[in-house]
């Protein structure tokens, strides 16, 4: 299934040294498999609150060192891995994946608390979903 990321997505990973073809490929083999190869870096995998459409999983966090003990614990102990660094996607079924945007640690969890700029930007994520989902348009 194809993978396809948000120009705004695809400009951060790029800014940050990293390779956005390399985290469509990786998703796409976790998604197809989700207990294989790539389980270890994707955690649990969920429907936003209060959405239809929009979804985040978990990613194995990075520049905290505690944080990955600790996700290394979940993984070796078989349940299920969760962190503050959220990839929020939506599966577009006929379209493929769309790669949302990431919340890197120490911010993923704080995205939920209901200020006025989290609920615009889930929001705009909500929409740029939807329309990916029902439309296949990405921006």
């Amino acid at each position: 299934m194809k993978v396809k990321l948000t120009s705004e997505l695809t400009e951060k990973l790029t800014d940050s040294g990293l390779a956005p073809h390399q985290l469509a490929s990786d998703f796409g083999i976790w998604h197809a498999d989700p207990t294989g190869p790539y389980a270890y870096y994707f955690g649990k995998d969920a429907l936003n609150r209060g959405s239809s459409v929009l979804r985040h999983v978990h990613m194995i966090p990075h520049k905290d060192e505690k944080a990955v003990e600790k996700w290394d614990y979940l993984y070796d102990n078989d349940r299920q891995c969760t962190s503050d660094r959220y990839l929020f996607y939506v599966d577009g079924e006929k379209y493929g994946h769309l790669l949302i945007a990431i919340i890197d640690n120490p911010k993923g969890h704080k995205i939920w608390e209901p200020t006025p700029s989290n609920r615009k930007m889930l929001a705009a994520w909500e929409s740029i979903a939807s329309d990916f989902l029902y439309f296949g348009k990405s921006v």
